[in-house]
């Protein structure tokens, strides 16, 4: 049996709190969280974590945590393997609570299951690749989505089918686990094409991805990128494909690296990632790009970095809300002592409305970087890990969407900060847009039932929540 603590000040309200977790057996160095937290219509909060042990031996124990909407932890379930590494990449959760969960083992193939509520009943555990093979192999980069009507869509970076480089692997898969079917998007002329970390659902499950690739010829010093939007219907048809590069004065240092996507029931995307272009500003700034759901572009915005160096650069995730709303996360400084992890909102204009910041206030802490999402009531849900005391620790925190409640939450603190400034990026010198030359074909891939042992994570040494004081 999980045990629980619950911190509470005095007749707080228990709408808004944080969770701090850890495992006991997993004390190192090495941990965090992936993609935004879920919740299911019932209110009930989903977070994802991977925790390594400490030997040396690489074994990393991959997992879920349910809580309540009160923040009080209801389960934690484990993966792991004493033979390879498992890194926890991807989930999602279905209105009433159904979680489609994927992990990374050994780097290369995906492991899905499809789980209860209750996160033990199973009602399926498949793999896509063929392990250790050198034939067959997804190498990470995994997103997981469930559509609106009940379907199960995976991503992945293939990399060895077809072209015997990177592309982006997209997956449906059916009642069982198994593949309904599979497309792929990759570079005939050989450079390798790196999927985002997210991809977009609307409410018809067609499904909207962003993936990355060196220009011809390659640059040497990593930059000299393009970005491909792209669109599915729920068939597997593709619908449309748009290429974003840097416009008439590009040189080798320049790039448009789109590192994930979301979009809004109806359709509308906002991609998110990295823009550098060197006869305009040095180093990396932010870049969003806002698409409707035919593919044509609404506004691109760069988002520039603080001025003490940080932010900017849009990496780790994003969500919508119900009126259209984007949220996107940076990391950014507090005190000019330790990292923070810093969240804006902008309205479907581009406009910035607010940022905040998320810092650990009990001691000079980093939190170098987290994800963020919201539900359809308005809350909004940061997760991020700190380093105390050489252990890392995982902090899910919910919070309203209107960037109030700032305050003290436990050991750490959600915090004004001053709004973002964006600006729009110049069609033509700053950004082009050119048919996409990426190619498009079906995909063949092994996949297999597999078992996938589960263990509770049973008596964390932290396990608090803190209510809003």
């Amino acid at each position: 049996m999980m045990q629980q603590m619950l911190l509470s000040y005095g007749g707080a309200s228990k709408d808004y709190w944080s969770l701090g977790f850890r495992a006991n057996a997993y004390d190192s160095l090495t941990a965090a969280a992936s993609n935004g937290p879920r919740v299911d219509s019932s209110g009930n909060v989903y977070s994802s974590f991977y925790f390594d042990d400490s030997s040396g031996n690489g074994e990393v124990l991959a997992g879920l945590l349910k809580t309540n909407s009160e923040g009080v932890l209801q389960w934690a379930r484990g993966y792991t393997d004493t033979s390879t590494t498992v890194a926890n990449y991807g989930f999602d959760v279905s209105s009433s609570g159904t979680i489609l969960h994927s992990v990374r083992t050994g780097n290369k193939y995906i492991e899905h299951q499809l789980l209860a509520t209750d996160g033990t009943t199973t009602s399926w555990i498949k793999r896509i690749g063929n392990g250790p093979s050198t034939s067959d192999r997804i190498m990470g980069e995994f997103g997981v989505r469930i559509g609106a009507s009940g379907g199960h869509y995976l991503t992945g970076k293939d990399k060895d089918n077809i072209i015997s480089n990177d592309k982006l692997a997209l997956f449906k898969l059916d009642a069982t686990g198994g593949i309904s079917w599979s497309r792929a998007i990759y570079y005939s002329s050989g450079q390798d094409v790196k999927p985002g970390r997210s991809f977009g659902i609307d409410s018809s499950e067609n499904t909207y991805h962003c993936m990355e690739y060196y220009l011809m010829p390659m640059a040497s010093n990593g930059y000299k990128k393009a970005s491909t939007i792209a669109k599915y219907n729920s068939s597997g048809t593709l619908q449309w494909k748009q290429e974003y590069k840097i416009g008439s004065s590009d040189t080798n240092w320049d790039l448009i690296d789109l590192k994930g996507l979301v979009c809004d029931s109806s359709g509308n995307s906002y991609a998110f990632g990295r823009y550098v272009q060197a006869s305009l500003f040095s180093g990396a700034i932010g870049i969003i790009i806002k698409s409707n759901s035919s593919g044509t572009l609404q506004w691109i915005k760069q988002v520039p970095k603080d001025s003490d160096g940080y932010g900017g650069e849009v990496e780790y995730s994003g969500s919508i809300d119900s009126s259209g709303n984007l949220y996107v996360n940076t990391t950014g400084r507090h005190n000019s002592d330790r990292t923070s992890v810093v969240v804006h909102k902008f309205n479907s204009s581009g406009v910035a409305q607010w940022s905040r910041k998320l810092y650990y206030n009990a001691a000079v802490v980093d939190m170098p970087w987290g994800f963020c999402s919201v539900d359809s009531n308005d809350n909004l849900y940061v997760t991020a890990y700190a380093t105390v005391s050489s252990v890392r620790r995982v902090y899910l925190i919910k919070v309203p969407s209107d960037g109030t409640e700032t305050g003290d939450y436990g050991n750490v603190t959600w915090a004004s900060t001053t709004t973002t400034s964006v600006s729009d990026v110049a069609s033509g010198t700053g950004y082009a847009t050119n048919a996409s030359p990426l190619s498009e074909a079906s995909l063949s891939q092994v996949t297999a039932t597999i078992t996938m042992p589960q263990t509770n994570v049973s008596s964390p040494s932290l396990n608090n929540t803190s209510y809003r004081s």
